[in-house]
């Protein structure tokens, strides 16, 4: 990740990350991510489209071919977020592109997509009922959670948060974790909703309690970032990012992002392995 490759050798330019947001939310335009920094940009009606992706220094690279394509108008739009260059192109889309050697790095999506697919098969096969219910975000959301932050305000980390927890947790159906922990000889408490109640299903398989909220800690992370989209301004960020493993608040909204993505999946992964013993 440290080397810098010039612009003139392999035709990538640098923007600042807030010209995604015509992208995001302009209608008739898209941008997704199929790993987890480099995707592809779409205008409306087939006016083009633009490889980007996003550096460690949090800028935009797009290739320049695919700007010069553009008219006129969109041409402006990019050079108007133009930036210095400023760390190496995003590596993803130098090894795939350039090198003709993908890293294998999922997307956001993909990712949280086969966690719960794989969490969802064992809990099924062992309880015999469904655990999620088969709802997706948008295809807006889906886009925004695969891009990440845009900007350097970590309230945009909150919003995304709220998405991907309305995701995982609130698609968890109660009853079938109540019927989950019914099944194991556990007590039901009525008053205990998706967490908890993996929590308690965790115990009950053999895990101390302290292990179960260890598992369960990056969840109520997330939950604590979903609460705080609603109070933007007024969340205290380093005890949430301690429940999903780090001391202290991450450098940037990116990196914020990405470590709370990883730490959910993390958790499911091993809310499945557990239910599999």
């Amino acid at each position: 990740m440290s080397r810098v490759i010039g612009i003139g050798n392999y035709g990538y330019l640098y923007f600042r990350p807030d010209v995604l947001q015509k992208y995001l939310q302009g209608s008739g335009y898209s941008v997704f991510f199929h790993m987890r920094n480099w995707g592809e940009a779409s205008l409306p009606g087939n006016r083009g489209r633009i490889d980007v992706g996003i550096n460690s220094q949090g800028l935009v690279n797009a290739f320049a071919p695919d700007i010069a394509d553009l008219d006129f108008s969109e041409q402006a739009y990019w050079a108007s977020f133009s930036s210095l260059p400023s760390g190496e192109i995003c590596e993803e889309m130098f090894e795939t592109r350039m090198q003709q050697n993908p890293p294998h790095s999922p997307g956001v999506t993909e990712l949280v997509e086969d966690v719960c697919s794989q969490v969802s098969i064992v809990f099924h096969n062992q309880f015999s009922v469904d655990m999620f219910n088969p709802i997706k975000p948008s295809k807006q959301d889906l886009c925004r959670l695969s891009i990440g932050p845009i900007t350097n305000e970590y309230d945009e980390v909150l919003k995304l948060a709220k998405i991907l927890y309305e995701w995982v947790i609130e698609t968890m159906q109660i009853d079938s974790l109540r019927s989950a922990l019914t099944t194991l000889g556990g007590k039901v408490d009525k008053q205990l909703r998706q967490i908890k109640l993996l929590e308690r299903i965790l115990i009950v398989k053999g895990l101390d309690e302290n292990q179960a909220r260890k598992i369960t800690a990056p969840l109520v992370g997330l939950n604590e970032l979903r609460i705080g989209s609603a109070h933007i301004g007024n969340t205290e960020l380093e005890p949430v990012f301690q429940l999903m493993g780090e001391s202290k608040i991450p450098p940037t909204p990116r990196v914020a992002w990405n470590l709370c993505v990883d730490a959910v999946v993390s958790s499911l992964n091993l809310i499945k392995t557990t239910l599999e013993t």
